[in-house]
């Protein structure tokens, strides 16, 4: 099943705003007793440690600084193309400086820091 929702408030114990940055990006979470003809079901429910976790066009999206360490819970969400331009730069878990936080998820990248990574250009 695959549903819309839009995020504001407390996620994985810090406080942030994505409401702006990623309303209307789909959730969902690989249903591990799908069978092995349907991996890629998704549950409403559930959360992730990597992209490996998710269904194929999603990521894991994961709290701020936390590049994939496989030690935090995340969510997954559907990668899709920015809509918002607030030029609230953030360094990618890639190495690469992103407009803002929405243009890092469409790309299927987390947020290692906020403002500019050092030495790249603006994807």
């Amino acid at each position: 099943m695959r549903f819309s929702v839009t995020i504001f408030g407390t996620l994985f114990s810090q406080s942030f705003a994505l409401n702006e940055d990623l309303s209307g990006s789909v959730r969902g979470v690989l249903n591990p007793e799908a069978s092995s003809s349907n991996k890629r079901q998704l549950l409403t429910e559930g959360g992730c440690f990597d992209n490996g976790d998710c269904a194929d066009n999603y990521f894991c999206l994961l709290p701020d600084g936390d590049c994939n360490s496989g030690q935090v819970e995340g969510e997954c969400y559907e990668i899709r193309a920015s809509r918002t331009r607030s030029f609230n730069r953030v360094c990618g878990c890639d190495g690469v400086t992103y407009t803002d936080r929405s243009y890092a998820a469409g790309a299927g990248e987390n947020v290692k820091h906020h403002g500019a990574c050092v030495g790249t250009e603006i994807a």
